[in-house]
């Protein structure tokens, strides 16, 4: 999907990506969310690492290749099972990865940047202006993109609240006037 360029997607600060995936297959960088042309218009990019089960997070200051990036390193994602996947990032903490509400463990590329790139580049779910190599093999469902870096408990939260509803809403009896 191709969503052309809107200054609300041009995130230079803090920034939440989260989506429901399903993966097919981990063969090549796959995109879930991106606003990322592989030779140059470079902001941001969520997706799986080149032939694994890992999540990755790129951001680039520059426009030009990924000045910062996260790769989990204990994802352990497979094909065929729904998944609630995010990722957060801020000048401060830098960037993080979250699988089912969870916190993952990553292993950090590059030094922590002061700001995102704004670019021009028009946001793609499931795909980069690359090659076929790229595209998204299988579902992605409830994709949202904010200017903010949320938090644990919000990620927490937003999974819970989906995956297992009861767990999450609290009902009691109707107070009467």
């Amino acid at each position: 999907m191709n969503v052309p360029d809107n200054a609300s997607l041009d995130i230079t600060g803090p920034i939440t990506i989260a989506a429901w995936v399903n993966f097919d297959s981990f063969s090549g960088d796959r995109v879930i969310v991106a606003k990322w042309d592989p030779s140059a218009n470079q902001s941001y990019f969520f997706g799986n690492n080149t032939d694994s089960n890992e999540l990755i997070f790129f951001v680039s200051d520059d426009g030009s290749s990924f000045s910062y990036a996260e790769v989990s390193t204990n994802a352990a994602l497979a094909t065929g099972t729904w998944y609630h996947v995010a990722a957060t990032w801020n000048s401060t903490d830098g960037a993080k990865l979250y699988k089912n509400g969870t916190l993952l463990t990553m292993s950090p590329f590059g030094s922590n940047i002061s700001a995102i790139y704004s670019g021009n580049e028009s946001l793609k779910i499931g795909a980069t202006e690359a090659t076929a190599t790229s595209f998204f093999d299988g579902r992605t469902d409830e994709v949202r993109v904010s200017n903010k870096a949320r938090s644990a408990e919000w990620i927490a939260a937003q999974y819970n609240n989906h995956d297992n509803p009861s767990t999450f809403v609290v009902e009691g009896t109707p107070e009467t006037p």
